[in-house]
């Protein structure tokens, strides 16, 4: 469920099934034989319709405008040109009360202090990303990233310089060499010189954060 912020914005009074009744009448008025739902919806009215709806709600949510190029596949105009129709004559959908309640919240200011994620914002619909972005917001106690090795372990270390990677605080290249001794792994600086024996080496380049990403290139080698 949807609710908006006291920001002056009317409540959606409509029942879900009107929805589905409303958007059943857009596809009919669109239909033409050359539409991809056309036969489908002779055979099936009801079910086209939820299923339909459901891609829409979906993608309203994912941040959809309504519309495609003329050069997009075929289904995607056909539902392009459908959404002409229910945009004005069909109850709207979350992701587009989302979309009201983010440009609302562009020109006004909602009277919420704080808001707590219990998950991170990046694991939800864009038309929800667009409303926090808007908000003071912060993670619940214990569910930020945090290193899990040994404090002032090398893992630790590593982990803790990967969350500033990420959080693009921090600007880092590094080259590690893991090196088997006695049946377990070390790790160790990568320097020129090869060790003695026979080892198995991985040099790890990590690229600088610029584009908020990094790669991995690895090479594995036998030396002697």
């Amino acid at each position: 469920m949807v609710r908006s912020p006291p920001i002056g914005l009317p409540p959606t009074v409509a029942h879900p099934s009107e929805a589905a009744f409303a958007y059943l009448q857009c596809l009919r008025d669109a239909s033409a034989p050359n539409r991809f739902f056309h036969r489908s919806l002779q055979v099936d009215a009801m079910n086209v319709a939820r299923t339909l709806l459901g891609w829409r709600t979906r993608w309203h949510e994912a941040g959809w405008d309504g519309t495609f190029p003329d050069t997009a596949p075929a289904r995607l105009t056909d539902m392009a040109a459908v959404e002409a129709l229910a945009r004005n004559n069909v109850p709207p959908s979350p992701g587009e009360r989302l979309g009201s309640v983010a440009a609302a919240l562009g020109e006004r200011v909602a009277q919420i202090d704080c808001v707590e994620l219990h998950a991170s914002a990046d694991a939800l619909p864009y038309a929800w990303r667009s409303v926090l972005d808007a908000l003071p917001c912060e993670l619940a106690p214990g569910l930020a990233p945090a290193p899990a090795g040994r404090d002032g372990s090398d893992l630790a270390r590593v982990q803790s310089r990967l969350l500033a990677i990420a959080d693009g605080t921090v600007e880092w290249s590094c080259q590690l060499r893991v090196v088997p001794s006695f049946g377990r792994l070390r790790s160790v600086p990568s320097s020129p010189a090869s060790p003695r024996g026979r080892t198995l080496s991985r040099d790890i380049g990590i690229g600088t954060p610029a584009s908020r990403s990094w790669t991995m290139q690895g090479r594995v080698r036998r030396l002697r």
